[in-house]
Order: structure tokens, then sequence, then C-alpha cells
């Protein structure tokens, strides 16, 4: 309650409460709203993400969770295939050795 009693923190929560109470429900609605708003106040500072302005491409589009987690992705893949193809190659060693004595003996 402290802070709503603050002289600038009470004019922006009643700014913001103005907003949210005034703010209609579908597009073409919105379009009118934010228009308004704009003729109105002159400033839509609020409606700009700042947070977003402050991030890097790499962050704004995740790539810095994206890329580790394709590369683990992609090595856990390899791993497996490596492991399938030396298996195969060790069960095709096996079969071809018993083969190759089977067919000796004839």
């Amino acid at each position: 309650t402290m802070i709503a009693n603050h002289g600038v923190y009470h004019e922006k929560m009643k700014k913001a409460s103005d907003i949210v109470e005034t703010e209609p429900g579908n597009v073409k609605e919105n379009l009118v709203f934010y228009v308004e708003q704009v003729a109105r106040l002159g400033n839509v500072d609020y409606l700009v993400n700042k947070v977003i302005r402050q991030q890097s491409l790499v962050e704004i589009y995740n790539l810095d969770i994206i890329v580790p987690g394709c590369l683990i992705v992609i090595v856990v893949m390899v791993l497996i295939l490596f492991v399938l193809f030396r298996f195969c190659f060790y069960i095709g060693r096996r079969l071809s050795v018993f083969g190759s004595d089977r067919y000796k003996s004839e």
C-alpha cells in the first residue's frame, strides 16, 4: 500500500487500470482502442516491450536453448547409429564365420 500511495506509482497504476478497464475484446475494437489511446495520451511507451529491446537476436529467438538442444540430439543420434552399426558389423562377422565353416565342411 505504500507504493500505491506514492505519487508516481499511483499515477502509473491509475493509467494501467484505466487501460485494462477500457480494453475491448475483438480485433477491430482493439485497433480502435489503441488508436484512441495514442490520440488521447500521445505517448504509448507502455506498448513497447523494453526487455526485448535489450536482448540479442540469440535470446529473442531462443537460439541459446535451441542450438545446444539440437546438438545434444545430434550427438545422441550419432552415438546410437555408431553402436547400431558396430553391433550389425559384429553380428555380420559372426554369421559369416559360422556360415563359411558350414560351407567348407561340405
